[in-house]
């Protein structure tokens, strides 16, 4: 079990990892800009842009707020960023990627599961801190 102030560096670590990753991913704003002929990939397209900022928005508050709802929104954040948009919350992990395009994907894959197992090791400590 960590202690109590390495559990707040943590959270704010994965909130930072949360706004970087957004920040990273700037060019998802110019879904906004895009015109389609099909207005419902469009529309659609543009609910996913809100959501990846939303979410990861508001989990990096709630882990800086060290709360619960804080963690379980970063978890569905990491998930979505990574299925929809597939956006690596570690920095620096899209320079060494390479190789074809299915061994990058399983980099990113097990870059966001490392960082999903890390936010669930802290919300666990976190729960027993506030339990002792």
């Amino acid at each position: 079990m960590i202690k109590g102030p390495m559990v707040r560096l943590f959270c704010l670590v994965i909130a930072i990892l949360e706004i970087l990753i957004t920040i990273r991913g700037y060019e998802i704003i110019y879904l906004f800009r895009m015109n389609t002929p099909s207005l419902s990939f469009s529309i659609i397209t543009k609910i996913l842009a809100v959501l990846f900022f939303t979410l990861n928005w508001v989990g990096a508050f709630g882990l800086y707020k060290e709360r619960y709802w804080g963690f379980i929104i970063s978890y569905l954040a990491i998930i979505f960023s990574t299925i929809a948009f597939s956006m690596s919350y570690l920095p620096g992990l899209h320079f060494i990627m390479f190789g074809p395009l299915k061994y990058r994907f399983v980099f990113l894959l097990i870059g966001n599961f490392c960082v999903l197992a890390f936010t669930l090791f802290v919300h666990r400590n976190l729960c027993k801190l506030q339990i002792n």
